[in-house]
């Protein structure tokens, strides 16, 4: 999968595959962008091919608002919120309450990137990526959240290939702001 190089909609695409069970997938990093700077592109139309595939929904992979409120109290899970300072701290919201979901750890996408010489964003390399997860529990469960339950699934997929147990709390800040649940400023 690939999109225009932030990777919030390949990386929202992937988290969606994985809950309806597809295994072998991958995001292309940097995007289109970053692949257009190196390679061809074509305008060939590509057809679909019949499958046999049955979706099996991947249970793991998915935090409930439940499973978030467990989440919230347990030592046994991790919370991180993929919004920007200024949401986590409460000093702005996509909603009308401000905050974050208790306990939950601030940590944005834009850690996750640099730029090249030509102004895309490409991914961190994997070393430096794991600097990045060095200072988060692997111990623990880890669930990302963000304000729609976008932005938080590149969080989710880098998590995943750091060998994380992860989840994503699809419902996210709407969800919970909205049921009036705890908050923490």
């Amino acid at each position: 999968m690939y999109d225009q190089g932030d990777l919030k909609n390949a990386a929202r695409l992937f988290w969606v595959l994985e809950l309806y069970g597809i295994k072998n997938i991958a995001i292309l990093n940097g995007g289109i962008d970053a692949w257009s700077e190196h390679y061809p592109l074509t305008k060939k139309i590509t057809t679909a091919q019949p499958s046999q595939y049955f979706p099996v929904l991947n249970p793991s992979v998915y935090a409930s608002t439940t499973v978030a409120k467990v989440a919230a109290y347990s030592d046994l899970y991790q919370l991180y919120d993929s919004r920007t300072l200024a949401e986590f701290m409460g000093e702005r919201s996509a909603t009308k309450k401000f905050g974050h979901i208790p306990t939950a750890k601030n940590i944005q996408n834009s850690v996750f990137f640099n730029t090249t010489t030509e102004g895309t964003k490409i991914l961190k390399s994997p070393k430096q990526l794991e600097s990045i997860f060095a200072t988060l529990d692997k111990s623990r469960k880890s669930v990302t959240y963000c304000n729609k339950g976008r932005a938080s699934t590149l969080t989710y997929f880098l998590m995943k290939q750091a060998g994380f147990k992860v989840s994503h709390y699809d419902g996210s800040w709407l969800d919970w702001s909205e049921k009036g649940l705890p908050i923490e400023k």
